[in-house]
């Protein structure tokens, strides 16, 4: 607390935060936390340009300022009076807080009985810094307000000063005051008197020291005649001699004074020295550091001597050596620098005398040869060595790291060791320390220290970290065995860096290179039903490689391209090797009956059953599961069943739209990982639908560890390559080359060549367990319908009741929905609907344009609700359709991936090329008719193979439809005749034959 009390001077007192006036405006304000919002806002430096943009001007400020104090030293008094420079009048203020804070929250105020509202934005920029600092000494309680005038000294009035230099309206006393454009320079004579000591004038221009003001120590400024003249901050102590006529160095003390004084004098002041003094007796050289280094063993020791000129001082004797001077010749010591070194030193040594310092500790013993030792020589330090210290010192840069990857049964042997040096360090050990315990160095057994390059170890535990590895210590050496999985990108990780030597045995070599390739060398199945493709070959022989190799994949072929009969190949690859476990499939419950119809189809060979019906029935079913080659499964049985299934150990486990597993947390996921098997598969046409993230789901199943933890996977590769920063693309880089090995996808486009102008899959699916029950009723009611109405009117007289009553059975297998309400049961669950939705979920995500045909348009209605719900845009059009060229134009043009269609309404008149993809939900009696629809896709010019896809639901009319049309496909003509010609070309046997 400074006080200073006299007739003519101010109480300075430092204040707690508990000014009435200033508190009492905040609390009559009902806004307070507002106003202090607004307060702190005004304030902060952030909004400084954004504000200086807004100030108006339209007030102004005159300063008013005054002082007070006796001799030279003042105080700065300060008032104000408000411009309003629209009417050019000067307004007395009375209440200099009220105005400032005022001012700051821009509220209304009384001057001079008139009303007024300002804001800090209607002043100059300077003004309003101005009313900010002001406002602040009163909110703080640093000053007292008197007579309407605020009263500064030091810090606070060097601040105010500051401010005022830039605004013009300034006057003390009446007089106008300015500010000086330069810094005052000081001058200082140095001379002798008569008894010898040494007299030192400050000089100030031709200033008369009498009529010079100052305002504390702390404060640049000093005014003399009416201007106010800014000097060094380093003048500060010595103002108060300023006004001495002579400061007198007593003669004893002239060579402390010379040494420790005179230079820092010399960086601030013109100095003076008269002719009575000869410039040969001061000797001013710029010092430097001599360091001398010794090692015995256990410490390092150190001492300092200093070096001016040609001159060595031993600062314990402090005699200088190495020099000849005359004897009225005295050398100055620069005695802070000299200080400065000492400190310096003291940082990286423990200090055990004034010049001396030592340490025994390996971290200070390294980071002193190593980084301080190099960084002070750069700064002019002069160190000197003794020979048991450099021994301390084996390389001046890091040793090359060596690495060897070798290849045993099933995994890899990788081994690591440092350009020469024969001693083994375990690398563990040496990331760990780096890691938590920051070392740089290896010690080795001689007491030398080895650098490590940080870069690589970083580069390396970030491959221990992303990779499983198991260590194994050995006396002789430390080996580190990897699985399969990771040894390409381990390889490709350290051959790519340039100070990591890394070295290849002939056989890690050729496995790393079968890794990576997708060709193999491998011979078809002998019993396959069905003929390869090109592409299917190799992806099918891609399946034998790594089912060789005992690793595991990701089959992610485009939709359509025949996944599921590559996988069937390679399974039936497996029985014929002599396999005897059996193979699991998990699906989609959707899609379990069409891989049961698919195996039958192409692999009759294999029994294969399916985990379905009540409980009995499946524990039944699972108890026989090692009977057959191949079971399925869908995923909400077999998390039901996981107790059971989870004591099998089977060859294959195949997951089919293995997105189903993408969240890792899900039940789906945690279920099949708890799969005990010797080889893991993964199907999806969209191994990736949302995030990164769901690829390492997919591999925490197929191959555990491969992409590391789940944490550091999302910290390592999904959070920079959604970032989108300079490090996404190295990111996304490296996950890609991780993972192309293990994951093979081919797009229709990219295998044009294969693939036929249009071809035909049959997707197969099964009845829910309700819609089953409601089926075999209708079916039941059908045949007794049909065989009375044929009874009583004869099967010629009968079509029109036997259409109506084989459509009840078709609806069925599409939708209960389609059914009157009388007859559906409240039944809303379809098992072909629940397919229809995945595979447009899959062509979707595939980029596939899609054409839906039905024959109902109620089932089409459907639809557009569920994909509403889903958030697909879609096209719709039916026989009610007026004006169809905008819809077809808007889908070739790629506006929506779905059309929905009646199939009656798309028989002519429509172009539809942009698709790919034809789904005919529900089958017609007549081929010819969905033929001509599919043609809506294929038409000349089209570059696009077309997939044409065919829903059955399994034990249904539908599969005796689609015999009926294979069947007659020779008979039928391709003109489209109407439901009930179709219907008429059937037999009285056919119509039975649907209804058995």
């Amino acid at each position: 607390m400074l006080k200073e009390s006299n007739n003519d001077s101010i109480n300075f007192e430092k204040k707690k935060f508990n000014n009435k006036n200033y508190n009492d405006k905040f609390n009559e304000n009902k806004n307070l936390n507002e106003r202090q919002n607004w307060l702190y806002y005004t304030r902060a430096p952030l909004m400084e340009n954004y504000r200086d943009n807004l100030y108006r001007e339209y007030f102004g400020l005159s300063i008013l300022l005054s002082v007070r104090g006796e001799g030279n030293e003042k105080i700065l008094g300060l008032s104000l009076k408000l411009i309003d420079n629209e009417c050019k009048k000067e307004l007395r203020i009375n209440e200099l807080e009220n105005f400032l804070f005022s001012c700051i929250v821009g509220e209304k105020q009384n001057i001079e009985d008139k009303e007024y509202k300002i804001e800090l934005e209607d002043f100059s920029r300077e003004e309003a810094r101005l009313i900010r600092f002001l406002n602040n000494i009163y909110s703080e309680g640093l000053q007292k307000e008197e007579n309407g005038k605020l009263w500064f000294k030091d810090y606070d009035a060097n601040k105010c000063l500051s401010l005022l230099k830039n605004i013009s309206n300034i006057r003390l006393e009446s007089k106008a005051i300015i500010f000086a454009d330069e810094i005052l320079n000081l001058s200082l004579n140095i001379f002798y008197n008569e008894e010898k000591d040494l007299i030192l004038n400050i000089n100030i221009k031709d200033f008369d020291l009498n009529k010079i003001y100052t305002f504390g120590e702390n404060c640049n400024f000093i005014l003399y005649k009416d201007i106010f003249y800014e000097t060094k901050p380093s003048y500060a102590k010595i103002k108060k001699n300023i006004f001495k006529n002579s400061i007198i160095i007593n003669k004893d003390y002239i060579k402390d004074f010379c040494s420790r004084v005179l230079p820092n004098l010399k960086k601030d002041f013109s100095v003076q020295l008269p002719e009575d003094i000869s410039e040969n007796e001061i000797l001013a050289f710029p010092v430097q550091a001599l360091v001398y280094l010794d090692y015995d063993g256990a410490n390092v020791f150190s001492t300092i001597k200093f070096k001016y000129g040609s001159f060595i001082l031993d600062p314990y004797t402090n005699k200088f050596t190495s020099g000849y001077m005359f004897d009225n010749e005295e050398i100055y010591r620069d005695i802070e620098k000299e200080n400065y070194f000492c400190e310096t030193l003291s940082k990286y040594l423990n200090r055990a005398g004034d010049y001396t310092f030592s340490t025994s500790d390996d971290e200070k013993i390294f980071y002193l040869c190593y980084k301080v030792l190099p960084m002070l020589q750069d700064k002019g330090w002069t160190f000197f060595y003794s020979e048991s210290f450099k021994s301390l010192k084996l390389n001046v840069k890091p040793l090359k790291m060596k690495a060897s990857l070798t290849k045993d049964i099933n995994f890899f042997e990788i081994n690591f060791s440092f350009e020469g040096v024969k001693e083994i360090y375990d690398l563990s050990d040496i990331i760990r320390a780096v890691k938590t315990e920051n070392k740089e160095y290896i010690r080795l057994q001689n007491g030398s220290f080895v650098p490590i390059d940080l870069e690589i170890i970083d580069y390396l535990a970030k491959m221990f970290k992303e990779n499983p590895i198991e260590e194994i210590k050995e006396k002789e050496n430390n080996r580190y065995l990897i699985p399969m999985f990771s040894a390409p990108y381990f390889a490709d990780m350290l051959e790519k860096h340039s100070g990591i030597e890394l070295n290849l045995d002939d056989s890690a070599a050729k496995t790393i290179d079968d890794i990576k390739k997708v060709d193999y060398d491998e011979n078809p199945p002998k019993n396959i039903k069905g003929e390869f493709r090109n592409y299917q070959l190799i992806g099918y022989k891609w399946l034998r490689k790594l089912a060789d190799m005992s690793l595991n994949g990701i089959l992610a072929d485009d939709m359509g391209l025949g996944k599921s009969f590559q996988t069937i190949a390679s399974i039936l690859k497996e029985k014929e090797n002599g396999s005897k476990l059996t193979s699991l499939i998990v699906a989609p419950t959707s899609c379990v009956a069409n891989w049961y119809y698919e195996i039958k189809k192409f692999a009759p060979s294999l029994e294969v059953i399916t985990l379905t019906g009540n409980l009995k029935s499946r524990m039944k079913r699972i108890k026989a599961v090692n009977n057959y080659d191949i079971a399925i499964v869908s995923y909400s049985t077999l998390r039901r069943d996981i107790k059971f299934l989870s004591e099998k150990e089977f060859n294959y486990v195949v997951l089919d739209e293995a997105q189903h597993i993408k969240n890792a947390n899900t039940q789906n996921a945690k279920t099949v990982k708890s799969l005990k098997s010797q080889k893991r598969l993964a199907l999806s046409g969209t191994p990736i639908e949302n995030s990164i993230s769901e690829m390492w789901s997919m591999f925490d199943f197929l191959m555990p560890g491969f992409l590391g933890k789940h944490k550091d996977f999302l910290e390592d590769y999904e959070a920079p390559i959604i970032s989108a920063n300079e490090d996404s693309k190295e990111a996304l880089e490296n996950l890609k080359n991780r993972i192309a090995p293990f994951i093979l996808r081919r797009l229709k486009k990219d295998v044009l060549k294969d693939l036929p102008p249009k071809h035909t899959v049959i997707n197969y699916c099964d009845l829910t367990k309700e819609q089953k029950e409601l089926y075999m009723s209708i079916l039941e009611a059908a045949r007794i319908e049909i065989f009375e109405t044929v009874k009583r009117k004869g099967f010629a007289q009968s079509h029109i009741e036997i259409f109506s009553a084989l459509t009840r059975l078709r609806q069925v297998c599409c939708h209960p929905r389609l059914l009157h309400s009388d007859l559906r049961k409240d039944i809303r669950s379809s098992g072909k609907f629940n397919l229809f939705i995945e595979m447009i979920r899959e062509a979707i995500a595939g980029g596939h344009s899609i054409l839906v045909f039905s024959s109902f348009t109620k089932m089409l209605n459907i639809m557009r609700d569920a994909l509403k719900k889903l958030n697909i845009d879609y096209l719709y059009l039916d026989g009610k359709t007026k004006d169809r060229m905008p819809l077809i134009q808007k889908f070739n043009n790629g506006e929506a991936p779905i059309f929905l269609l009646s199939l009656k309404a798309a028989g002519t008149g429509l172009t539809l090329t942009q698709a790919d993809t034809v789904i005919h939900y529900d089958l017609w009696w007549n081929p010819a008719v969905e033929n001509q629809a599919t043609d809506r896709a294929y038409r000349i010019g089209q570059k696009r193979a077309v997939t044409n896809y065919k829903l059955i639901t399994r034990g249904t009319i539908e599969e005796k439809i689609l015999e009926l049309q294979n069947k007659k496909k020779k008979l039928i003509d391709n003109v489209v005749g109407d439901c009930v010609n179709d219907i008429n070309k059937l037999s009285w046997d056919e119509v039975k034959n649907l209804i058995d």
